[in-house]
């Protein structure tokens, strides 16, 4: 069985939620920096698993933002990235709205992203 030793919230500590597509975000309810959400992701997860060990990496890749699990036997796995929803930066998605940065936001803010990590910490331990 694959029990997780400790999350890893890797981001660029300079980026924020604005875009050519939302030049002002605070104005559509969303906004704060890829430190925020790293914080409110991390309050999350400690609610979720109390005791966790949840570990910030900064100077992540420009613009982007990564949750990782490390497994205890050393292995280090992908749950999520921003790089990974680039789809939401295209035409078709932009002209209603979206953006890879409002995705980040949002699913963090209404819990989804933590819905999607605990469903994928069962999945490890039920190898």
């Amino acid at each position: 069985m694959a029990l997780f030793d400790k999350f890893i919230i890797s981001f660029d500590e300079n980026s924020d939620m604005v875009s050519a597509t939302h030049p002002n975000p605070e104005e559509l309810g969303f906004s704060g920096s890829f430190a925020d959400r790293a914080t409110k992701l991390a309050e999350q997860i400690i609610a979720e698993y109390p005791g966790a060990d949840v570990q910030y990496v900064t100077g992540y890749e420009a613009d982007n933002f990564k949750v990782e699990c490390q497994l205890e036997e050393g292995k280090v796995r992908k749950i999520w990235e921003k790089s990974d929803q680039h789809k939401f930066d295209e035409a078709n998605y932009t002209e209603m709205g979206m953006t890879s940065k409002r995705v980040l936001y949002q699913t963090i803010e209404n819990g989804s992203m933590m819905v999607s990590i605990k469903k994928w910490v069962e999945l490890q331990n039920a190898e």
